[in-house]
């Protein structure tokens, strides 16, 4: 009787430690991250044929001189005009806004002249070659440190959107262009269209 509890004990010990079998490997073997995760860069800004890098409004400094920012323009002043004895003159300003925060942008006398009718407000940006400065906080109540100053070489380029729309026959989509509001190229159901850059 002594023999028979011991084994009616010892069998519970031995049960709790079970061998790992073979089909819970794959399920660990699941769990490990892919080997490209460990050797994953830190994400590059993003690259424009024309441009180059794209870079958020938070990230601009002074200390930078090649930047583009892609941005729409949420607020656009009336031209403005001034006269003291040192002269006269006219200025306007946008607030340009993107995914990161946003800027105020101004543009004086023969800039303003250019680049005013050319930006509209709610339309998106590639602006690069502006100088960046420190912002005068008592003209503007934009949260941000920095301001840009558009200047003679500033590039200024309308983002243009590509979008389908159904054909009046209803047989097939055309492909169009959001500058031009005309159709691009269409051959049977495959889409071909060659794309060159423009200034706005």
């Amino acid at each position: 009787m002594d023999t028979s509890s011991d084994q009616a004990v010892d069998s519970p010990a031995v049960n709790q430690n079970p061998t790992p079998s073979t089909s819970a490997v794959p399920a660990a073997a699941a769990q490990k991250p892919a080997p490209m995760a460990s050797t994953s860069r830190p994400q590059a800004p993003a690259r424009n044929a024309r441009f180059g890098n794209i870079y958020p409004i938070e990230g601009l400094s002074p200390y930078q001189n090649n930047w583009t920012i892609k941005a729409r323009v949420t607020q656009k002043s009336d031209i403005k005009t001034w006269s003291n004895p040192r002269g006269e003159g006219k200025l306007f300003n946008v607030t340009l806004m993107d995914d990161s925060g946003e800027i105020r942008a101004t543009g004086f006398n023969l800039v303003c002249d250019e680049l005013y009718p050319r930006l509209e407000e709610g339309k998106v940006y590639y602006i690069s070659k502006a100088r960046v400065n420190l912002a005068k906080k008592k003209f503007s109540n934009v949260n941000n440190d920095y301001e840009l100053g558009f200047e003679r070489n500033t590039e200024v380029e309308e983002v243009s959107f590509i979008f389908k729309k159904e054909s009046p026959s209803g047989t097939s989509p055309h492909v169009y262009c959001s500058a031009t509001k005309l159709p691009i190229c269409l051959l049977s159901s495959t889409i071909l269209w060659l794309w060159t850059p423009w200034k706005v």
